[in-house]
């Protein structure tokens, strides 16, 4: 459902808070569902008086951007919108280190095809949403406050074959 979406926006009322762990959970489950990785942007609102801004500045390193005024973080949104694609292309993990394994030097991992044990997209969005509930257990524990995985970014909800 949101496999090419460059940004989310969040819009509170005066009846819910504008929680700045359920924005940095929602911005990491979207970068996650997204083709478009750590360049994805989440604005959080009431449209009044709270504007944040939440974005990967470096490969993961978040921005949490508050703002006083809306104007200036609409103007922002919008440019960070129009560079998704770039910062995607920056944000990606550095270059690992070789591994040299101690017996002959050849890679010992087991290929798991040679079992029919292949990793299907059922097995992806599952292990997504397992690493995204650990994420909220662990911003729930930071903040205090509870976290919710967002429902687009459930298996169920990301994963055509999950039913099957």
């Amino acid at each position: 459902m949101l496999s090419y979406t460059d940004a989310l926006v969040e819009l509170k009322r005066a009846k819910s808070n504008l929680n700045p762990g359920q924005l940095l959970l929602q911005l990491v489950s979207l970068a996650e569902v997204s083709g478009n990785g750590q360049g994805v942007v989440v604005l959080g609102t009431d449209c009044a008086t709270k504007w944040r801004l939440l974005h990967f500045s470096v490969y993961n390193r978040i921005m949490v951007q508050p703002y006083t005024h809306g104007k200036k973080c609409i103007a922002d949104f919008k440019a960070l919108m129009e560079n998704c694609t770039m910062r995607k292309e920056a944000n990606v993990p550095p270059p690992k280190l070789a591994i040299i394994h101690e017996d002959t030097g050849v890679d010992n991992e087991i290929d798991m095809d040679v079992f029919g044990m292949e990793e299907t997209s059922k097995d992806k969005a599952i292990a997504r949403e397992t690493k995204l509930r650990k994420l909220a257990s662990a911003l729930e524990y930071y903040y205090g406050e509870t976290l919710e995985v967002p429902s687009w970014a459930k298996a169920s909800e990301s994963c055509r074959s999950y039913f099957v």
